[in-house]
């Protein structure tokens, strides 16, 4: 006999399966967008957000007409249940004949509409409104995740027990990360042979484990046996974290820690471990080996800018109003900030107008693609030098929007020609945004024949960020925070004879929290009033 009860928790369970599955589509489709990266700007982050609603829209569709198509078969399996139940305890109803084709005529018209029921054809098409553009999340898009998070960490040397409280010294940087999300960092950093922050983020992922209620994302065994053999290679003892706990009972890998650990005691010499028990000790070494010609110098300015939040003064610091003999401005002149004077680096304040920000950012919206690095090759990305999503505002956008108006402010607080310019760059950085430090101008294959090298830079400024995101220049010590409305202005060529100004060397610290929003234009040599003739320059000498 048949118990309709037993369908409505099959029923009842199947809709709940329905809507934990759509729960992960969900997530699978609104992750990635073709080939471009969600996380590397804001601007996509909010996409991505914003995508939520709509494909959730669609899928409550979706979920509502399954679950009115799947209680209406449980209705109707219900009742040829009962029918059935309560018809075949009449003794001799099938004796009769009629009562047989009754029985053959219910059965077959029953499980047509059952068959109509089973079809969710109506359903799938609720599904279509979602943009099957979307692709899927790879083990490759997670990687560049984790390091986006890494880089945070490790330009701002956030050791992981900070990181995962989602803080930074007493500053909130995010909500406490979860032993789950821990794990998931601290096994990416062990497959690609970062030791020292497997072993950081393995310290947090046992800590957390242990107070979550052992949750089954942490393949704990998995973690312990990576903590045995980070400590092999970094010379950490912390067997006494995984011995702490009852579920670890193979002594194989502790004894090949002990029988190894002399082995590496030359090759560690360098560190003095004998005094290293906590994980701030793991991240101070491991810190110390990322450090690199001038990355080092570029990240110790993004720190020291984390924690003074302002430029730091200089001796050719100056500050005045200036007009440029351009009549109208006397009413209305530029704040102009010296920086420096070789090479010349200039700060000009409230330049560009809140109603100008936001027409920018409508316009790059539109096009907003994963920076390229022009020295690795046409259209080469790589997060590792660069993360940030690009925007170009060409000029026959700027005359559309009534932007040209700018190119007259730069002619009058650079006193340069701008027609020779490069078009607009629009640059918005997401997690673990930067760009390591480089030079402006252009390599030999790719400047312009036509209208020169790069000679200047006008970086305009359209947020402020809340912290990190900073302009460094590693060589000179200057260190330049985001300001909403400024533009920052600074030569890449020496004037006298088109060669490269070394210390015009720049870089752009990781964000730590906030949005920021770059509008970049490149002054080229045509036009402008020069010394030598670039004309006849055969190389650059980059």
């Amino acid at each position: 006999m048949f118990n309709a009860v037993y369908i409505n928790v099959y029923i009842t369970e199947i809709i709940m399966m329905l809507r934990y599955l759509t729960f992960l589509l969900s997530l699978l489709l609104y992750f990635v967008e073709g080939e471009r990266y969600w996380h590397t700007s804001q601007f996509s982050l909010t996409k991505l957000y914003d995508f939520q609603k709509e494909h959730f829209n669609s899928f409550n569709g979706y979920l509502e007409m399954e679950t009115r198509r799947l209680e209406e078969l449980k209705k109707h399996l219900g009742s040829m249940y009962e029918w059935h139940d309560r018809k075949i305890n009449w003794f001799n109803y099938l004796h009769n004949h009629l009562n047989g084709f009754q029985l053959m005529k219910r059965t077959w018209h029953k499980l047509q509409k059952i068959e109509d029921l089973m079809d969710n054809e109506q359903s799938i098409k609720a599904l279509e409104k979602v943009d099957k553009n979307n692709g899927t999340i790879t083990d490759n898009y997670i990687n560049l995740v984790y390091q986006g998070i890494r880089r945070v960490q490790k330009f701002y040397a956030i050791p992981a027990s900070d990181m995962a409280a989602g803080r930074r010294d007493d500053q909130i940087i995010g909500d406490p990360m979860n032993s789950c999300e821990c794990y998931v960092i601290s096994n990416n950093c062990y497959e690609r042979y970062d030791y020292y922050g497997s072993m950081d983020w393995a310290v947090q992922t046992h800590d957390k484990w242990t107070i979550d209620g052992r949750p089954k994302c942490v393949n704990i065994k998995k973690l312990h046996h990576q903590m045995i053999i980070s400590s092999m290679h970094t010379g950490f003892n912390l067997t006494t974290v995984i011995n702490s706990s009852e579920l670890y009972n193979s002594e194989t890998d502790a004894t090949k820690f002990i029988q190894n650990a002399f082995l590496m005691n030359n090759e560690m010499q360098v560190f003095n471990k004998s005094k290293c028990n906590t994980t701030f000790d793991i991240f101070n070494s491991y810190n110390i080996l990322e450090f690199k010609d001038h990355e080092d110098k570029h990240k110790y300015l993004c720190r020291v800018g984390y924690q003074h939040q302002t430029r730091i003064l200089t001796n050719d610091s100056k500050c005045r109003y200036q007009t440029n003999n351009v009549s109208y401005r006397i009413l209305m002149p530029f704040k102009e900030e010296d920086i420096n004077s070789n090479p010349s680096i200039k700060m000009y304040h409230d330049v560009i107008y809140d109603d100008e920000i936001e027409k920018i950012k409508i316009i790059a919206r539109q096009n907003f693609q994963d920076g390229t690095v022009v020295s690795l090759g046409k259209g080469t990305s790589l997060e590792t030098i660069r993360s940030g999503q690009v925007s170009w505002i060409y000029k026959y956008m700027e005359k559309e929007q009534n932007l040209d108006s700018l190119d007259v402010r730069i002619q009058s607080f650079t006193g340069r020609y701008t027609e020779s310019a490069e078009s607009y760059q629009v640059v918005n950085y997401g997690l673990g945004g930067h760009y390591i430090p480089h030079h402006d101008p252009l390599p030999n294959r790719t400047y312009s024949r036509t209208y020169g090298q790069r000679i200047a830079t006008v970086l305009f400024y359209l947020t402020d960020v809340e912290n990190g995101g900073f302009t460094t220049f590693p060589t000179l010590d200057i260190i330049c925070p985001p300001e909403k409305g400024a533009a920052l202005v600074f030569y890449s060529l020496n004037l006298t004879d088109g060669s490269l100004l070394y210390d015009s060397l720049h870089g752009s610290c990781s964000i730590l929290k906030g949005n920021k929003f770059i509008f970049t234009r490149w002054l080229r040599e045509e036009g402008q009033h020069l010394t030598y003739k670039w004309k006849d320059r055969n190389t650059f000498a980059y």
